[in-house]
């Protein structure tokens, strides 16, 4: 990808699968910094809250509740709710 990268629509999804990554290796310091990054990533993209639900459950398994509820709260009054799957119960949980 030429620079500057961030504008493409593919640096979202590529920022986000590394973040997921990261935190499937329990790398959190690295999933934290690619969550971060899709902050920048794609400034076209519709933001429904996708972002803001990346960093907050990176928050959560890194064991940051208070900046993972803060960031959960945030996707979920963007998205309406909708960026929680039944699998995500634990986040959802944590801004009842």
């Amino acid at each position: 990808m030429p620079n500057p990268k961030v504008v493409y629509d593919d640096s979202y999804h590529i920022a986000r699968f590394i973040a997921l990554i990261s935190l499937e290796l329990k790398n959190f310091e690295q999933a934290k910094k690619w969550a971060e990054i899709t902050k920048s990533c794609d400034p076209e993209r519709q933001d429904i809250g996708e972002k803001e639900f990346l960093i907050g459950i990176v928050a959560y398994e890194s064991g940051d509740m208070l900046e993972a509820k803060r960031f959960l709260e945030i996707a979920n009054n963007k998205s309406g709710g909708r960026c929680f799957s039944s699998d995500d119960k634990k986040y959802k949980q944590l801004i009842k």
